[in-house]
Protein backbone atom coordinates (compact mmCIF):
# COMPACT_ATOMS: atom_id res chain seq x y z
CA UNK A 1 0.00 0.00 0.00
CA UNK A 2 1.35 3.67 0.16
CA UNK A 3 3.52 5.69 2.29
CA UNK A 4 0.71 6.86 4.32
CA UNK A 5 1.17 7.68 7.99
CA UNK A 6 -2.38 9.05 9.90
CA UNK A 7 -2.15 12.60 11.05
CA UNK A 8 -5.34 14.40 12.63
CA UNK A 9 -8.10 12.74 10.86
CA UNK A 10 -8.29 9.59 12.29
CA UNK A 11 -11.84 7.86 12.78
CA UNK A 12 -12.64 5.99 15.74
CA UNK A 13 -11.45 2.30 16.81
CA UNK A 14 -15.00 1.05 16.79
CA UNK A 15 -15.68 2.59 13.09
CA UNK A 16 -12.74 1.20 12.11
CA UNK A 17 -13.58 -2.07 13.49
CA UNK A 18 -16.79 -2.26 11.79
CA UNK A 19 -14.99 -1.22 8.56
CA UNK A 20 -12.39 -4.07 8.99
CA UNK A 21 -15.29 -6.91 9.36
CA UNK A 22 -16.63 -6.47 6.17
CA UNK A 23 -13.64 -6.40 4.04
CA UNK A 24 -11.48 -8.99 2.93
CA UNK A 25 -8.44 -9.77 5.08
CA UNK A 26 -5.96 -8.97 2.26
CA UNK A 27 -6.82 -5.31 0.62
CA UNK A 28 -5.48 -4.26 -3.05
CA UNK A 29 -5.49 -0.73 -3.81
CA UNK A 30 -7.17 -1.33 -7.03
CA UNK A 31 -10.07 -2.98 -5.10
CA UNK A 32 -10.56 0.59 -3.40
CA UNK A 33 -13.62 1.27 -5.77
CA UNK A 34 -15.30 -2.10 -4.88
CA UNK A 35 -14.40 -1.42 -0.96
CA UNK A 36 -16.52 1.59 -1.12
CA UNK A 37 -19.48 0.39 -2.91
CA UNK A 38 -19.26 -1.99 -0.38
CA UNK A 39 -19.36 0.29 2.82
CA UNK A 40 -21.95 2.22 1.06
CA UNK A 41 -24.14 -0.87 0.79
CA UNK A 42 -23.69 -1.94 4.32
CA UNK A 43 -23.39 1.72 5.88
CA UNK A 44 -23.95 4.15 4.06
CA UNK A 45 -20.88 6.57 3.41
CA UNK A 46 -20.54 8.63 6.23
CA UNK A 47 -17.65 11.50 7.25
CA UNK A 48 -16.06 8.24 9.36
CA UNK A 49 -16.28 5.87 6.74
CA UNK A 50 -13.65 6.93 4.48
CA UNK A 51 -11.75 7.99 6.77
CA UNK A 52 -11.53 4.44 8.53
CA UNK A 53 -10.62 2.94 4.97
CA UNK A 54 -7.68 5.22 4.77
CA UNK A 55 -6.03 4.34 7.95
CA UNK A 56 -6.88 0.32 6.97
CA UNK A 57 -5.67 0.57 3.55
CA UNK A 58 -2.67 3.45 4.45
CA UNK A 59 -4.26 5.54 1.60
CA UNK A 60 -4.35 9.30 2.17
CA UNK A 61 -7.80 10.70 3.01
CA UNK A 62 -7.52 12.95 -0.05
CA UNK A 63 -7.39 9.74 -2.17
CA UNK A 64 -9.94 7.85 -0.94
CA UNK A 65 -12.56 11.00 -1.09
CA UNK A 66 -11.17 11.50 -4.71
CA UNK A 67 -12.17 8.59 -6.07
CA UNK A 68 -15.30 8.35 -4.06
CA UNK A 69 -16.46 12.11 -4.89
CA UNK A 70 -15.86 11.34 -8.74
CA UNK A 71 -18.66 8.90 -8.68
CA UNK A 72 -22.49 9.52 -8.70
CA UNK A 73 -23.07 6.44 -6.45
CA UNK A 74 -20.98 7.72 -3.55
CA UNK A 75 -22.71 11.42 -3.04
Amino acid sequence: MGKFKPKGRIANQAAINNVKAILPEILQRDMLIEYLHLIQDTFNLSSDNPKCISFIMNLPLSEIWEVASFYDHFI
